[in-house]
């Protein structure tokens, strides 16, 4: 088992739900339900997928994706490099990657910037990179959350490597 989809249907995943499955590389989270839920720093995404997982899809109705979802922590070994916000998101809830050490790209799909909590992408990997459409660049650019701590890692998707 590589990749995983959480349907919408679903409304709970349990702690440790998948962390045995630890070639699960790609979690695809279709529920709005599941990505909304407000975790703590001992208890987010990587404690039901396990920590091997290197790319993260918010999509499929998903609206909201919550706090401390994907925050790294310094005893474990996260290893997400990726996460793609889907068209549908409008907001992400403070901390949802917080040190999130390994993560070096989001994909942000909506046109209109989603509202941000604090520190959503702080302490990410060295470098790491935010694409968004082409035409909302300045737009994300401007966006009351995203000009003050992310302009400078604001990129036009076409940018993005393959």
């Amino acid at each position: 088992l590589t990749e995983i989809t959480i349907p919408s249907s679903v409304t709970s995943l349990e702690t440790n739900a998948f962390t045995g499955c630890s070639n699960i590389i790609n979690v695809n989270i279709k529920s709005n339900t599941v990505a909304s839920k407000t975790y703590t720093s001992s208890s987010n995404l990587h404690h039901i997928f396990g920590t091997q997982v290197k790319t993260y899809t918010f999509d499929g109705g998903v609206k909201t994706i919550g706090a401390y979802a994907l925050e790294g922590n310094t005893t474990t070994d996260e290893s997400t490099e990726k996460i793609i916000i889907g068209s549908e998101v409008t907001k992400l809830t403070s901390y949802t990657t917080y040190k999130a050490s390994t993560l070096t790209t989001v994909v942000c799909l909506p046109t209109t910037p989603p509202t941000i909590g604090n520190s959503v992408f702080g302490n990410n990997a060295s470098g790491r990179k935010i694409y968004v459409p082409d035409a909302s660049v300045d737009t994300y650019k401007n966006a009351t959350g995203w000009k003050t701590s992310y302009a400078s890692s604001i990129y036009p998707m076409s940018q993005l490597p393959t």
